[in-house]
């Protein structure tokens, strides 16, 4: 399977993560870090609650507001967000967060990107619990 820009790989060993920017034409991901080969990371598939986990998206004028869990999520240092991103249509913004921050985001888009029709999209990482994402 080839892959896709904005896909996220995983090493086993160190917990790196990285993002594919621009794909290559490889059949099957060559990624290697700590000697391994990277894994990919599918969102909601690790074993969490979703109550803490899944993005909740509110739609204010030209803003989109999001908390991470409808249970807020801790954001501790052995246990936090690390960020969240929205993505509509080619635009793509994330906001890094911190141990200690508020696990939400506030994301400006102009109305023409908010009523194009283009499926917004937005996903969180959590550091213990990978990947996970909602739709508006």
């Amino acid at each position: 399977m080839k892959n896709q820009a904005r896909e996220l790989y995983r090493c086993p060993k160190c917990s790196l993560v990285i993002e594919i920017a621009s794909p290559c034409g490889c059949e099957e991901p060559c990624l290697r870090c700590c000697g391994e080969k990277m894994q990919p990371v599918i969102a909601g598939t690790v074993d969490a609650d979703k109550e803490k986990h899944l993005p909740v998206i509110t739609r204010n004028d030209n803003s989109i507001h999001v908390k991470v869990g409808s249970i807020e999520h801790p954001m501790l240092n052995a246990h936090h967000i690390m960020w969240i991103e929205l993505i509509a249509g080619d635009k793509v913004m994330r906001k890094y967060l911190n141990p200690g921050d508020k696990p939400e985001a506030e994301f400006q888009l102009c109305s023409c990107t908010m009523d194009c029709g283009d499926k917004i999209i937005v996903r969180e990482y959590c550091n213990l619990h990978g990947l996970w994402q909602s739709e508006l």
